[in-house]
């Protein structure tokens, strides 16, 4: 075989490696553009030894592709402590264009919480507590996983408000 050949050769699989790498890593940036907000935050038990608020968290996949959720790991803290970990394991399937809710409760002791929580409650109560969701979400999309990570603080009155709604 001529060396003419053989550079031609290795350049065509050199540019056919290229251009799959290429493509593989656009979907990935279009993996992460994925669509977060919250909806129908509601404080469902407010005592001293537990509260528990209900939400749904929406999630809008703005690719033409399938998008599969195959992890969620959100940590949760309140008044910046640790109160809970919300964990979703079951695979989730997002269809272009659509929206899927994950309803989630998170249940937390105001106990663990108290040197933090004092301050706020004296200072006009739990709707001025400030919630960070912190953590990560794993998707696959055409047979590939990425992380795409997750950090937004919120106070409770500004997710009934619908401030944790996206602009998309």
């Amino acid at each position: 075989m001529k060396k003419s050949t053989k550079i031609g050769i290795g350049l065509g699989i050199l540019t056919t490696l290229g251009a799959i790498g290429f493509y593989f890593y656009k979907q990935s940036v279009y993996a992460k553009y994925l669509c977060y907000s919250f909806s129908n935050v509601n404080v469902k038990e407010a005592s001293l030894s537990k509260v528990t608020i209900g939400l749904d968290y929406k999630i809008k996949n703005l690719d033409k592709l399938n998008i599969d959720i195959t992890s969620l790991k959100i940590n949760v803290y309140v008044e910046g402590k640790f109160a809970t970990r919300i964990e979703k394991t079951s695979r989730i399937k997002i269809m272009p264009f659509e929206t899927t809710i994950i309803p989630m409760n998170i249940t937390f002791s105001p106990q663990d919480l108290a040197s933090n929580l004092s301050s706020v409650l004296l200072g006009g109560g739990y709707n001025n507590l400030s919630i960070q969701f912190k953590g990560k979400i794993k998707v696959k999309k055409l047979g590939i996983s990425f992380n795409i990570p997750y950090n937004k603080t919120y106070t409770i009155k500004e997710l009934t408000q619908g401030d944790g709604i996206s602009p998309c």
